[in-house]
């Protein structure tokens, strides 16, 4: 095994509370927890670069379909909770 340094980080509260949680649950010390996190984003590495061009082709047709397509307004035939209600016990 290699040798551990020390190293002394800084949480935001709701990163604090997940990782003890985590901890409890799987029985892992937090300090695991951690270098498991960060052994798994060396592996994948950070989020892929975002391609701008690709949300302006995005919004250009968005903004296209807004132009082009009418759409005349309607009163909705049900109401929030039905929609829920009919959701919450559907047998598909």
């Amino acid at each position: 095994m290699s040798k551990m340094i020390p190293k002394q980080v800084r949480l935001h509260e709701r990163q604090d509370r997940a990782l003890k949680e985590l901890a409890r649950r799987t029985g892992w010390s937090q300090s695991a927890l951690v270098r498991h996190a960060l052994d798994l984003l060396i592996v994948s590495g950070p989020d892929p670069p975002r391609d701008p061009s690709a949300w302006e082709e995005s919004k250009r047709c968005i903004e296209e379909r807004m132009r082009t397509v009418r759409v005349a307004p309607q009163k909705r035939s049900w109401t929030r909770d039905e929609l829920h209600d009919r959701g919450r016990f559907r047998r598909d």
